[in-house]
């Protein structure tokens, strides 16, 4: 897995955010990954600027990602989702559309079937009980690399006579 350096938000999602952020919002304005969907151009805007700061690959896989190349495509289609390294059950309101929480990971949504690697469905996990103590970046990768050469996930403990050693 490589490093992604997070970029500033695209502008369209902080001024998306922006009035949906304080406690005296206006009645109807929710700062939810579900509300921020429904804006095309700012879902398209984040979509684009996880690409770009991810060189077009998936932050799970490193496998090439992209949008429809059809400008014609209604809806438009993409090969990849939206992955929230905090799942979004987790998140503290205005988290889960916030920038700095998003990649775009590999296969696309509803894609019909359950990859065997990639960003599989993970549900509510990790918990934040699960995550307490460790470092962001090493707690949502859930990948082991054992000193043979063997891509675990992380959840299942592996044997000492299993790693080699």
């Amino acid at each position: 897995m490589r490093t992604i350096r997070k970029r500033s938000p695209p502008s369209a999602l902080t001024q998306w955010r922006a009035p949906r952020l304080p406690a005296n919002r206006p009645d109807g304005m929710e700062c939810s990954y579900d509300e921020m969907r429904g804006q095309q151009d700012v879902l398209e805007a984040v979509e684009a600027s996880l690409l770009a700061e991810q060189g077009g690959l998936c932050a799970y896989t490193g496998r090439n990602i992209e949008p429809s190349k059809s400008a014609a495509t209604n809806p438009r289609k993409v090969d990849f989702h939206v992955e929230h390294m905090t799942a979004q059950a987790h998140c503290a309101y205005g988290q889960d559309t916030d920038y700095a929480n998003l990649v775009a990971c590999w296969p696309r949504p509803n894609c019909g079937f359950e990859p065997s690697y990639g960003a599989r469905k993970k549900g509510n996990w990790p918990s934040p009980d699960e995550l307490r103590g460790c470092e962001k970046i090493a707690a949502v990768s859930f990948l082991r690399l054992l000193i043979v050469g063997y891509l675990l996930h992380a959840r299942y403990p592996v044997s000492d006579s299993s790693a080699g050693g």
